[in-house]
C-alpha cells in the first residue's frame, strides 16, 4: 500500500479541515482489506526503515477521506471513522 500525499489540512487554532489521501494499492492487499473492513499497512520495512507513505497513516483523523487507486482506476472512496492505531500484521 502506498499513501502518496495528503490534501490540505489545517488543525491549528481549533479549525479542522478534512484531508484527502490518495492510496495506491495492489492485489491481493486491496481484496484482503476490503474483506476485513479496514486498511492496514506495515509501520516499518523488513530492514527496520520507515517509509513516509506508511507513516502518513498516523496523520489521519476521523472525517478524512481517502481515494483508493488500483489497476489504473479509482476503485473506492473511504472515510476515516477512527483514529489509526498500531496493530500487528493481521
Amino acid at each position: 500500500m502506498s499513501w502518496v500525499g495528503a490534501g490540505t489540512t489545517s488543525r491549528e487554532g481549533g479549525a479542522v479541515l478534512a484531508a484527502v489521501w490518495w492510496v495506491n494499492q495492489a492485489d491481493p492487499q486491496y481484496a484482503i482489506d476490503l474483506r476485513r473492513g479496514y486498511r492496514w499497512s506495515p509501520s516499518k520495512t523488513k530492514s527496520g526503515g520507515v517509509r513516509e507513505a506508511w507513516r502518513c497513516l498516523e496523520d489521519m483523523v476521523p472525517g478524512d477521506t481517502w481515494i483508493n487507486w488500483r489497476q489504473q482506476s479509482i476503485v473506492a472512496l473511504g472515510v476515516v471513522t477512527a483514529v489509526p492505531e498500531s496493530a500487528p500484521w493481521p
